[in-house]
């Protein structure tokens, strides 16, 4: 059963009375193309807005895209140059927290077309309804459409993460979060400027003790997640970001095994999940 989810549409409003509350949805974009368009308009249809836009230092030729964002009265805000998917969330989070002061949290959400209008909506309710905890859009890697790099990836920091915290995620990975007004300093203060970003939150909260609340949501692939470089690298071979050998360092294990690069010969991944196993078994 599909469930249609509506609401009045909303857009960004500097007033500072008390007497309304809202949630802004905050997406950093970089070479964005008319996906971001579609889910914007869909949204502000639905009510999952207001929305904030941040171009990460994208080219001229997605003037258009943003102009369109402009003319349905979305707030953008612009990097001169491109300076990285963390160094976004942070310019966005900074601007509602100094400009925004009856925004109760933020929804991050991608550029890509990946989440739904319906699932952000759902993650906003949640985080009204929890307020004092992180919300994590979840997805599902068990069906044979998800790419098998997405699968790895996934499944390898989801393991490093319960390595490093104890807690047990489903999706470290993923860029659909709730983030409540109580929390904007602490992200603000998270380091990472590109992909790094988002793991490096979910740990500075874990360390906080912060509360994580996941919510499925509809997993969705856009050629085959080919613009998706979250966590591998794209310069000939598939590379760690960088995280991955500092994070097992830091954990001081001396028996795990980390590789600064992992090269796939030829673009076969039949090895990759049993490089996940030897977290799992640790």
């Amino acid at each position: 059963m599909i469930i249609k989810i509506r609401r009045k549409p909303r857009r960004i409003s500097h007033d500072s009375g008390d007497n309304m509350s809202e949630t802004i949805c905050l997406i950093p974009a970089y070479e964005p193309d008319g996906k971001l368009l579609s889910l914007v308009r869909e949204g502000l249809s639905a009510g999952a807005g207001p929305f904030l836009i941040v171009d990460d230092g994208s080219s001229e030729s997605c003037g258009e895209v943003f102009s369109g964002l402009e003319a349905m009265g979305v707030t953008v805000l612009r990097h001169k140059k491109n300076m990285g998917k963390g160094a976004a969330l942070r310019t966005g989070i900074a601007y509602v927290a100094e400009n925004l002061p009856r925004v109760t949290g933020i929804v991050t959400a991608d550029a890509d077309g990946q989440h739904r209008v319906a699932d952000i909506i759902r993650v906003s309710d949640e985080m009204d309804a929890r307020p004092s905890e992180i919300i994590l859009g979840t997805r599902s890697f068990t069906g044979d459409d998800v790419p098998r790099r997405s699968r790895f990836g996934n499944s390898l920091t989801n393991c490093v993460f319960r390595l490093m915290t104890g807690i047990r995620l489903s999706d470290t990975q993923t860029g659909l979060r709730g983030i409540p007004r109580m929390y904007f300093e602490t992200a603000l203060r998270v380091e990472g400027n590109r992909y790094e970003y988002e793991m490096n939150f979910l740990l500075d909260m874990a360390a906080a003790n912060v509360h994580f609340t996941e919510v499925p949501i509809e997993t969705v692939y856009i050629e085959n997640n080919k613009g998706n470089q979250g966590f591998f690298g794209s310069v000939g071979s598939w590379q760690f970001d960088g995280q991955l050998p500092v994070i097992i360092q830091n954990l001081g294990v001396k028996d795990v095994y980390c590789p600064a690069t992992l090269s796939v010969a030829n673009g076969k991944t039949d090895s990759l999940p049993g490089a996940c196993q030897w977290y799992d078994h640790t």
